[in-house]
């Protein structure tokens, strides 16, 4: 496994390594030609990965998407 995907000691509620986890499986996603299913993967982790940068931040994903404000 990538030691750079684990979430190492403290990170856990800090919003900008899920940010660029997210990236990252996007980036990876877009290298993938051969296989929808696991491209399909990537992409949907990436967007989790997001939703919880956003819940972290002290936002939801529906209060954003919808312009609700708390």
């Amino acid at each position: 496994m990538n030691q750079r995907s684990t979430d190492p000691c403290g990170t856990q509620r800090n919003p900008s390594w899920y940010r660029q986890e997210a990236e990252r499986l996007r980036q990876r996603a877009t290298a993938i030609t051969a296989d929808d299913q696991l491209r399909d993967s990537y992409l949907s982790l990436a967007r989790e990965y997001e939703r919880l940068a956003e819940v972290l931040e002290g936002g939801s994903s529906s209060d954003r998407n919808t312009g609700r404000s708390r």
